[in-house]
Parts: structure tokens; C-alpha cells; sequence
């Protein structure tokens, strides 16, 4: 505002001289005129108006020197007046600066356009501090950080620490906008390592809780302006670093004064826009050179089917008592509580699982409990399969036609992560995984925000990397649907470092999307 100052008063002094000359140059081939004798008009009608103007011009010329004795600004000599310069000689820049005017302005030019050569040695001879301010209050430090020269304003910081002298205040807030320095960090558009670190330090230098809710005019807090920007690392770091100062933020929806009632997350996750529909994969049937199976059928005692030598002890929930009177169905399944017994062939069932071949070969023949005289191989399936899913994957290796129960399949997510359970636990065929995470991806819009959370934390802790597209869908979900999942009264272990992971997740994608490199998104990673 200063130099505006200066400007808008070395113009006004121009343009006097510019009045001046035209009306010389206007009064010239009149009195051209009047030397050759054409008019008859006198002389002395145009010698006063010009002596005026010539002195009217010079009043204001003394005016203006006295208004800026202080800060004077050189007058270009293309634009200097006339009566200034003699004929013939060359223009000369008329310029007046005092010594403590020509610092200061150095000192703003070099913040201005980030010279570190310049801004060194003033620091180094005094002449620049981090809390020097212009006319409108601002420091040096927020001029640097808000003209993008962070690694300058990194300089700053290491030569006038927070709190010492010469050093600018953390908490300082510009006078109209009421914004902090952390919301210009994270409105700038080149966010790399510099600003990052920038950023750690302000938040840590002074009175941290108030930086962290401090809101702009428009009620925003900084996260919201990273949620906008969308800048992930600025939003990841204050989840891991301060979830216990801004649980209210991250949970709740945003304050009245806000542009936006939405949570912040859900606006995160609608400026990213929603994932692509997977397309649908289908279940490549198994060769069936032989007719395996009609070995599910039971015997006519309707005990077990024929050389049946695996029992696989099986959680009842969800299971249908209608398998046992089709031709599809599996053998005989004896209620044993809230357990069922899903009989088998060792040699079937190896073939389409390495795990439970290593598993089969290492047991047993035990009797069977509630089937007399009948020995078996006990194998007890993973208490999260129920019964129901792990019949659609013996059916599946044993060559029978599952599209019925795969369409049935297909409309139930919790049944998908089941099988997608069961695919990762027990390495079954390929086909089977693809149909489950396929289906289960696109169902995951509708599903409750409990259960893409359950996906998510299965699919990370497994890792496996067929699961790819099942992670990146629910992490899009978890972090879309945190405001209600709370809201459901839901407890979660380790919400921030969930919360962080999802984050890095879908940053990945958007970088992978953007033709970058996608980084592998970790709790430990900020």
C-alpha cells in the first residue's frame, strides 16, 4: 500500500507536466500566428493563461516534494516536464532518495521476487528481521510464505526462531480475511517438501491449539482449505498428529459460519467424484471331463456321500436348509449346534486349494460325532465363512453349475466378503476372488458405512495384491461414510491411523490417475 502511495503520487506529479506541455504545444501556432501577422488577436490575452499554468505547475511540484521528503520515487526523464529540460540537452532523472527509504524498499523488492542473495545479506547486516511489516501490518515472514518462497521463509525461521527476537509470530492473521498462515500454506499450488516442513513448524511454534481452530471470514478452518485444494499430506499428518485436539472436526459436520454443512470428509470425497463401476467377472466353469459332481449326492442311506473322507465343521449362520434335496446341492450337513458338518473328498477339494492340501495331508481319520461308524478327516473352516458361502465354494470345485447361487451372491456384500474371506485364507481359484471382489466393489456404495470399514481393514491387513481394487473402492467409502459410521455409535481401534490410510489410499489413485507414481499409503508414513 506504501509503494501504491508513492506510485499514485509520482503519477499525479506527471501528469501536471503532461497538462502543461499540451497546453504549450496547443498555445504554440497560435503565437506562430500572431508573429506573422494573420490574427489580429493580442498578444497579451495568452500570456497570462500561460504564466498561470506555469505556476499553478510549480506550486504543486513543491507540494508534492514536501508530502515526500520521506519516500520520494525517481521521475522517469522520459516523462519529466518540459519546462524541466533545456533544448538540446539530454533528459535527466531528477531523484531524491533518502537512505532509510532506499532500504526499506530493497527489503520489500527482494521478499517480492525471492532474491536469497539479497535477503541474506540484509540479514546479515541487520537491515531485515522476520517481524519487519509493511504499512498494512504484514511481516516479512508472510509475504515469503504467501509469495511461495518457502525455502526462504524456512531461512527465516532458522535465523529468528518463534519466540526470540526478531521473529514473527506464528499466530499472525491477515487484518481483512482473518486467514492464518497455515491457510496460505494450504492454498498454494506447489506443496512440496519445503512447504511441508513450513508447515510443521508453524503449527509447532506457537500456541497450537489456536492455529489449529483458528477460522477465516468465510468460517473456514484450514482443513477446510485443504479439503478444497484437496492437499492430502496436510490432512493426513493432522489426523496422526492432533486426532485428540480436532476429533469434533473430523466427526462432525461443519460450523454454521462455514459455506458448507456437509462433513468435511464427505466434501472431500464428492470433489474426488465417485469410483468406476467394476465390470462384472465371471465364474469360468471347470473342466468336467469327469462327473464329480454326482459324488455330492448322498448315498441311499442318506449318511454321507460315497467315499466321502473330509469333514469340514462349518459356522451355521446363514445357511438354508434347501442344498440337501437338488441334485446341486452338498452332502448331508448335520445341525451340531450353531457348527455343521459339509462333507467331502481329500483328493477334490486339494486340487483346488494348496492350503488345504498342506492342511489335509497332516490330518487324521477321526470319528465323526452323530455319524456312526463313519471316519473322516476333521477341517474347521474359519469361523467368519458360514456355511452357506463355503458350500458355494465346494460346489465350485467340484464342477457343479453355481450361476443360481452367484446371482444370489451377488446382491449380498456381506456374503461377498465372506468368499472374498475365504479366496484369501484358503487360496482358492482365481475366478472365485475376481467374481467376489468385482460384485463386491459395486456394492459397496449401498452397503453400510460398518461394513466398508470392515473390507478395508481385511483387504489392508491382508494385502494381498489381487485386492487392489477392492482397497481403493472402500477406502473411497470409509472416508465418504465416517461422519455416520460415528454417528451409528460405531468404536473404532485406531482411528487415525484408518482414517490416514484410506487418505493415502485414494491419494495413490489420483496420482495414478494424473500419470504420476503411486506411492504405497502406510500408517508410519507421515
Amino acid at each position: 500500500a506504501h509503494q501504491i502511495h508513492q506510485f499514485a503520487s509520482a503519477r499525479w506529479l506527471e501528469s501536471s507536466a503532461v497538462l502543461s506541455r499540451s497546453f504549450l504545444l496547443r498555445a504554440a501556432p497560435v503565437v506562430d500566428r500572431l508573429e506573422q501577422g494573420r490574427m489580429t488577436m493580442c498578444a497579451e490575452t495568452i500570456d497570462p493563461v500561460v504564466e498561470h499554468a506555469e505556476r499553478h505547475r510549480v506550486q504543486r511540484e513543491v507540494r508534492f516534494r514536501d508530502l515526500t521528503s520521506e519516500d520520494c520515487i525517481p521521475v522517469s526523464p522520459r516523462k519529466q516536464p518540459l519546462c524541466s529540460r533545456q533544448r538540446g540537452a539530454e533528459p535527466q532523472a531528477s531523484v531524491v532518495r533518502p537512505p532509510e527509504s532506499s532500504a526499506r524498499s530493497h527489503v520489500w523488492h527482494a521478499v517480492h521476487i525471492g532474491d536469497e542473495s539479497a535477503i541474506h545479506s540484509l540479514v546479515a547486516s541487520g537491515s531485515c528481521t522476520a517481524s519487519m511489516q509493511d504499512l498494512s501490518g504484514h511481516s516479512v515472514m508472510w509475504h515469503l510464505v504467501a509469495w511461495g518462497h518457502f525455502k526462504l521463509a524456512l531461512f527465516m525461521l532458522d535465523t529468528f526462531p518463534f519466540g526470540q527476537e526478531g521473529s514473527s509470530a506464528a499466530t499472525e492473521v491477515h487484518p481483512a480475511r482473518k486467514d492464518t498462515l497455515l491457510h496460505v500454506l494450504c492454498r498454494s499450488g506447489s506443496f512440496g517438501k519445503e512447504a511441508a516442513d513450513l508447515f510443521q513448524r508453524i503449527l509447532n511454534g506457537e500456541d497450537c491449539a489456536a492455529l489449529l481452530n483458528a477460522r477465516d471470514k468465510a468460517g473456514e478452518t484450514f482443513l477446510d482449505v485443504a479439503v478444497a485444494t484437496p492437499n492430502f499430506w496436510v490432512l493426513r499428518y493432522t489426523l496422526q498428529k492432533y486426532w485428540a485436539l480436532l476429533e469434533d472436526v473430523w466427526c462432525k459436520s461443519s460450523s454454521s459460519s462455514s459455506r458448507s454443512e456437509d462433513p468435511l470428509l464427505q466434501r472431500l470425497t464428492t470433489r474426488i467424484g465417485y469410483p468406476a463401476v467394476r465390470p462384472a467377472a465371471s465364474l469360468q466353469r471347470v473342466t468336467r471331463h469327469l462327473d464329480l459332481a454326482s459324488m455330492l449326492l448322498q448315498d441311499h442311506e442318506g449318511v454321507a456321500p460315497p467315499y466321502a473322507d473330509v469333514a469340514f465343521r462349518v459356522a451355521a449362520y446363514g445357511r438354508t436348509p434347501s442344498y440337501c434335496a437338488t441334485p446341486a446341492a452338498t452332502s448331508k450337513a448335520q445341525d451340531d449346534g450353531e457348527i455343521l458338518t459339509v462333507f467331502a473328498h481329500r483328493v477334490v477339494v486339494a486340487g483346488g486349494s494348496p492350503v488345504l492340501f498342506e492342511s489335509l495331508q497332516r490330518c487324521q481319520m477321526e470319528q465323526i460325532p452323530g455319524f456312526q461308524g463313519m471316519q473322516a478327516c476333521i477341517f474347521r473352516v474359519d469361523s467368519s465363512i458360514s456355511v452357506r458361502t463355503w458350500r458355494f465354494v465346494i460346489h465350485y470345485i467340484y464342477g457343479v453349475d453355481v450361476d443360481q447361487e452367484a446371482t444370489r451372491l451377488a446382491r449380498s456384500a456381506k456374503e461377498l466378503l465372506e468368499l472374498v474371506r475365504a479366496c484369501c485364507m484358503y487360496s482358492l481359484p482365481t475366478p472365485i476372488l475376481s467374481f467376489a471382489e468385482a460384485s463386491l466393489c459395486n456394492l459397496l456404495s449401498s452397503a453400510p458405512a460398518s461394513l466398508a470399514l470392515e473390507v478395508f481393514v481385511f483387504a489392508q491387513e491382508y494385502g494381498h495384491e489381487r485386492l487392489r481394487a477392492l482397497r481403493e473402492d472402500a477406502a473411497y467409502w470409509v472416508v465418504r461414510g465416517w461422519h455416520d459410521l460415528l454417528c451409528e455409535g460405531r468404536q473404532v481401534n485406531e482411528p487415525a491411523c484408518i482414517l490416514s490410510t484410506a487418505l493415502g489410499m485414494i491419494e495413490a489413485v489420483l496420482r495414478l490417475r494424473a500419470g504420476g507414481t503411486p506411492q504405497k499409503p502406510s500408517c508410519s508414513r507421515v
